[in-house]
């Protein structure tokens, strides 16, 4: 039904992505902290770059597509893997870092350089 070119690079990409599922750091399976960090970068460069919700846009369809990928590329229909609660943390871990990116973004707006006034250019208050 698919080439078999095909079928071998999805199960090479889905061995690539277990690998990060099964290793773990201090208790933490890889692939949590790798979508934290991937999906929080992605956030912040598309932040930086567009409007909030074009960010917002763009993370999510890369952390659903990932999902919708990992529930639907099965060797055989019956044994599609329908989304848990390890699915859950996986959306979560990336909602976390796009918030964390955006909390980054938010405070480096603010603290960030802006234009100093010359002392000609300066406004007196209350004269």
């Amino acid at each position: 039904m698919w080439p078999d070119w095909l079928v071998l690079l999805i199960r090479d990409i889905k061995n690539y992505f277990n690998w990060f599922r099964i290793h773990q750091w201090m208790g933490i399976p890889l692939d949590l902290i790798l979508r934290f960090f991937v999906l929080g970068l992605v956030y912040w460069i598309a932040r930086r770059k567009a409007s909030l919700k074009t960010a917002l846009l763009i993370s999510l369809a890369i952390l659903l597509g990932k999902e919708v990928f990992d529930t639907f590329t099965v060797r055989s229909w019956s044994r599609i893997h329908w989304p848990g609660f390890l699915d859950f943390e996986d959306v979560m871990s990336g909602v976390l870092g796009m918030a964390v990116a955006e909390v980054i973004h938010s405070v480096s707006t603010l603290l960030g350089p802006h234009e100093e006034i010359e002392e000609g250019e300066m406004e007196t208050v209350g004269d």
